[in-house]
């Protein structure tokens, strides 16, 4: 009997671990590679300085960057969160699953090609680790279910991916405008700052939708932050420098409308 009750007792605490760890690692080579890439750096540039070598007004000041830090605190978080015993069979383990590890292939794919200037497939892993992070954003149903889940778990599940997933829609952004400076799109040059007050318009409906549909505070707080990048970074561009402005005082407005019903 107490043989068999060991086993037992050694069998629950052991089950559903694969994804936890799985994604334990996935985080630490992730953080790894980041940091090697620009530490080494890899095929000798920074990702400043590949940045800064295709000029495009949808790049926000160096300082912003500093954002990454900020992921790898709370991807970390996560990852010590989720492998918790107490947490291997929550829902968000079933709703995460393996996209976390296919979004850490897609960044890490990105940094090789794109420090490989390789700029139009970079585009590609881009786009893989943003299709991932919607994913889990969904499934997670972010900003849907703050009744049902605790608020430790949505600081280490729910939060961690809106501001990841808030910073890789506008990289993603500025990745397509980099692939098409690369490429010397006919026109691009000439009509440059008014596709960029066009983006800009973009990622202010995204962010309101955002905010309008999923009271999504953190997404846009870090959009928030990147406009006040390119603002800053564009500042004598004045049909982009006002956009900017617009922007920012539609997101804040809505920010504040939102924290306000949040209280009622």
């Amino acid at each position: 009997m107490y043989p068999s009750t060991l086993l037992d007792c050694m069998s629950e605490k052991t089950k559903n671990i694969g994804w936890p760890i799985a994604n334990l690692v996935a985080y630490v080579l992730m953080v790894l590679i980041d940091s090697l890439a620009n530490i080494i750096p890899f095929n000798g540039y920074t990702q400043a300085e590949l940045s800064d070598a295709i000029p495009n007004y949808i790049v926000p000041a160096g300082y912003v960057f500093s954002i990454w830090g900020v992921i790898y605190v709370f991807m970390g978080i996560y990852a010590i969160y989720q492998i918790l015993p107490a947490n291997r069979n929550a829902a968000f383990q079933k709703a995460i699953g393996p996209w976390f590890i296919v979004g850490v292939i897609g960044n890490g794919t990105w940094i090789f090609l794109w420090h490989w200037k390789q700029i139009p497939l970079s585009l590609m892993g881009m786009l893989l680790l943003l299709v991932s992070l919607l994913a889990i954003y969904l499934r997670l149903n972010i900003g849907k279910s703050k009744a049902e889940v605790s608020w430790k778990e949505r600081l280490a599940t729910q939060v961690p991916f809106s501001i990841y997933l808030g910073w890789v829609t506008v990289a993603t952004i500025a990745s397509v405008a980099a692939v098409l400076v690369n490429a010397g799109v006919p026109g691009l040059d000439s009509a440059a700052i008014t596709w960029t007050v066009f983006i800009l318009l973009v990622v202010t409906l995204i962010t309101e939708l955002i905010l309008w549909f999923r009271k999504d505070v953190v997404f846009a707080l870090v959009v928030t932050w990147a406009v006040i990048g390119i603002l800053v970074k564009q500042i004598e561009v004045i049909p982009i420098a006002v956009t900017s402005g617009i922007v920012l005082g539609a997101v804040v407005s809505s920010i504040a409308w939102v924290l306000l019903i949040s209280r009622k």
